[in-house]
């Protein structure tokens, strides 16, 4: 593997300066299927994202501080914005990081602010995170096959719909074998909510404990 990692004790910064219209704000983790690369250890600069795309083993991110702070939406944006972004990978470890505070400043309702995002991934493990102050905790947004998210600290989302884990899913998509387990879920207006399709099976969600939070499981079928 390829791996950049910090020294013990140590607390250095990657960024990424950010276009006005909020592009070329990405620090690629691993793009263009190349696989076995590992970070560890770093703190990324503001509104800065890490991504791993393409990726089909061997990929890890652990032990980051990932804080983009708010961002104002603009019209030359994509619309999504968050702290870690997945998409098109199979096998990709997300581990002891903290990530927060990634929503727009002016549209702080706008569901595309997430801590995490992800798009068309498999086999995926999202564990012991510390979760906080996004518009979403994690955004399952198209296709999620047997993920794991397990023995995460999520608390604090932003807005009055402040979700903290939320599979929604455009057009016909593949949710199926996911498992959302032994989550701590804490002060966010819901917990867990899952878009409700003919493709969604066989996903398991048990052992999570919800405190201070309105709706702590919701299902939802928007007819789509």
């Amino acid at each position: 593997p390829i791996a950049f990692r910090a020294f013990t004790g140590h607390a250095p910064v990657i960024r990424r300066d950010v276009a006005a219209n909020g592009w070329s704000r990405v620090i690629a983790g691993s793009t263009g299927g190349k696989n076995y690369i590992i970070w560890d250890g770093f703190t990324t600069g503001v509104a800065n994202e890490m991504r791993f795309g393409g990726c089909t083993a061997g990929c890890i991110l652990e032990n980051m501080v990932i804080d983009p702070g708010a961002f104002a939406w603009n019209s030359g944006s994509t619309g999504n914005y968050q702290g870690v972004f997945l998409t098109d990978n199979a096998g990709v470890i997300v581990r002891n990081n903290t990530i927060k505070n990634a929503y727009y400043s002016d549209h702080q309702s706008d569901e595309n602010g997430s801590c995490l995002k992800l798009y068309h991934n498999t086999s995926t493990l999202i564990q012991n995170n510390d979760i906080s102050a996004c518009t979403i905790g994690i955004y399952s947004k198209a296709d999620s096959v047997d993920d794991i998210y397990e023995l995460n600290y999520m608390f604090g989302m932003i807005s009055t719909i402040g979700k903290v884990i939320l599979f929604h899913n455009f057009g016909p998509r593949n949710v199926t074998g996911n498992m959302i387990r032994q989550n701590i879920i804490f002060s966010s207006a819901q917990g867990i909510s899952v878009e409700v399709r003919n493709e969604t099976q066989n996903n398991h969600v048990y052992n999570n404990t919800f405190y201070d939070v309105d709706r702590g499981f919701t299902a939802f079928y928007t007819g789509l």
